[in-house]
């Protein structure tokens, strides 16, 4: 079996899905790591409000241990100053409560233990202060009240020591998510740069493809269009001779049977035929011709062309009874050769000298105006005639699509579609409009100018 070809799009299709499923996986891991640095961070700043309330309690316990040690001492004993610090510990003792979820069970047991002997030490303080308030010096050195104090302290310590670890525990995980984030992010640049060569080598593989591909087609193209070239002149040349014969002939036999009427019509019957043929076959060939490059540098003076090619209809707008008119036209160089830009506008002249006698109005008059628009040259052919049908701007220039009001009359609808083949060809534009209600047809073909040849 050959090798199968390279397909950009079958790679494509399993790439992209690929694509779409790492980065989502991305995603989803940088919103979880993003979560859990919340969390973490949470529990930090948490902790951190714990331990302050809690380093406030200790402040406050210890300045009331040491007004009561004072005033055993033979200090006074201020006891609106005891007062007020046993107030704020008991506020940062609230404070601590409300900031401890109930989650966190283990330090929630340490603080209750905590809050219990503070409430002792408080309770032992509040009988010595009691005795102060009395005088009773001496009894209130009797009451242990600093044991009182330092258990308090040690438990205070214990869960600071606690809060402490947790917040290095912490802290490592919040390492740890960093970590993996970084991990994460390393792979994925990894990823990203893989598959970025890989989308890269598909491109390039598919820009060669493509480059290949329209070589092969330009390629085919110039020989079908040199195979039909010869064919058609083939074809032409085979066909036009025994016309020629035909023509010949029946022109021969008009004058040699010039008495007899029926004879003569069959004969000029006979050579109306072999014109149409002979009309055909040029349509044909034009059309086929048309597919061909064009030359290099072209170049022809417009209003030449455009007066040897009226000379060539005046018979027949005479016998159509159609007025042709060439107005004057710019002295300038259009680039396109002659025999081309002939063609353009002999099929544009006979198309509008054959139609104008059916438009709805008894003038007849076809005109072929010139004017020179910025860099291009805009030649347009306008008639009385019925005009082109809505809808059929585009298609009328397609091969073999004639109008339903040109059906009746003879050809193969070759002839726009051999001026626009040949018109852009030379990097111009045609286009086409009715007047208004439909009367009347313009033909409008711009060509870009030449120097002088």
């Amino acid at each position: 079996m050959g090798r199968r070809p390279f397909s950009p799009a079958k790679w494509l299709a399993f790439v992209v899905p690929l694509i779409v499923v790492v980065f989502v996986a991305s995603h989803v891991l940088s919103v979880s790591a993003a979560g859990d640095l919340r969390g973490h961070a949470g529990r930090i700043e948490r902790l951190g409000r714990r331990s302050q309330a809690l380093s406030l309690v200790r402040g406050d316990l210890h300045r009331m241990g040491m007004s009561l040690g004072q005033a055993e001492q033979g200090d006074r004993f201020d006891r609106s100053r005891f007062d007020a610090l046993r107030a704020s510990m008991d506020a940062n003792l609230l404070r601590l409560r409300i900031q401890t979820e109930p989650a966190e069970r283990e330090q929630s047991a340490l603080e209750r233990d905590v809050e219990q002997d503070v409430r002792r030490a408080e309770e032992t303080m509040e009988r010595v202060a009691t005795l102060l308030d009395a005088g009773d010096v001496r009894g209130a050195t009797q009451i242990p009240s600093r044991k009182a104090v330092f258990d308090a302290e040690g438990t205070i310590e214990r869960l600071t020591a606690r809060q402490l670890e947790d917040a290095e525990r912490e802290s490592e995980r919040i390492e740890d998510t960093d970590g993996r984030i970084k991990r994460v992010s390393t792979v994925l640049d990894g990823v990203a740069a893989g598959f970025a060569s890989v989308l890269l080598v598909l491109a390039v593989n598919a820009a060669r493809r493509h480059a290949r591909l329209s070589e092969q087609a330009s390629r085919l193209a110039e020989e079908r269009a040199a195979e039909l070239e010869i064919f058609a002149g083939r074809v032409a040349h085979d066909l036009r001779n025994p016309l020629a014969n035909i023509a010949l002939r029946a022109e021969s036999g008009q004058k040699r049977f010039a008495d007899q009427p029926n004879v003569v019509d069959e004969f000029a019957r006979t050579a109306n035929t072999a014109d149409r043929m002979d009309r055909i076959i040029d349509g044909l060939l034009a059309f086929a011709r048309a597919g061909g490059h064009p030359e290099t540098n072209p170049s022809s003076v417009v209003c030449n062309v455009l007066s040897e090619v009226a000379n060539d209809f005046v018979v027949e707008a005479e016998r159509a009874h159609v007025e042709l008119v060439v107005e004057p036209c710019p002295a300038t160089f259009v680039a396109c050769p002659e025999g081309p830009l002939s063609s353009i506008v002999g099929n544009l002249m006979r198309n509008a000298i054959k139609f104008v006698v059916d438009g709805p109005t008894s003038e007849r008059r076809v005109v072929v105006r010139t004017a020179l628009v910025g860099d291009r040259v805009r030649i347009q052919v306008e008639d009385t005639g019925p005009g082109i049908p809505t809808g059929m701007e585009q298609t009328i220039f397609e091969p073999f699509v004639r109008a339903p009001m040109s059906r009746a009359r003879p050809g193969l609808g070759l002839g726009l579609a051999t001026v626009k083949r040949l018109v852009e060809a030379y990097r111009g534009t045609v286009t086409v409009r009715s007047g208004a209600a439909g009367l009347g047809t313009c033909f409008e073909v711009e060509l870009p100018t030449a120097t002088e040849a």
